[in-house]
């Protein structure tokens, strides 16, 4: 245990509709062999990103039109939604790579909501060593 920093993060709630960030507190740790620090994330927030999980789902099925729910211009909707494709297409190949690896891993399934299905990839990416650190790389459309 290093210390703590605070991270603010937009979610949706029960109690708050997204459009003002919390603040959390979250503890930082060094490694003790490669003397790097790491943020503790609960499993909602995604690294490197200012919304959580249910905030980026949330976003990417929006209609436009219709959903207030959501706080943001078009350009967002169609970054937010070019990220989540791209991302879930990087976990699935992640999650085959682990099924070769173990056997007996089985990955979610697809049917689960949105939300569900990128914390659940979310966590697996990070935890296997496999997120993508630089933060300018952003998804090229076809």
């Amino acid at each position: 245990m290093r210390g703590t920093c605070q991270r603010k993060v937009r979610r949706i709630t029960e109690h708050s509709d997204g459009q003002f960030p919390e603040t959390w507190c979250l503890r930082v740790m060094q490694c003790r062999q490669c003397r790097k620090t790491h943020r503790e994330l609960p499993d909602w927030i995604i690294p490197y990103k200012r919304c959580s999980a249910e905030m980026y789902a949330e976003i990417a099925v929006c209609d436009e039109e219709e959903d207030q729910k959501v706080c943001c211009d078009g350009t967002t909707i169609t970054v937010v939604r070019l990220w989540v494709e791209w991302f879930l297409n990087y976990a699935r190949h992640i999650a085959k790579a682990m099924k070769i690896l173990y056997p007996g891993f089985s990955p979610i399934p697809d049917n689960k909501p949105l939300a569900d299905r990128l914390t659940y990839f979310v966590r697996l990416v990070v935890n296997s060593g496999n997120w993508v650190h630089n933060r300018s790389a952003y998804p090229v459309a076809d």
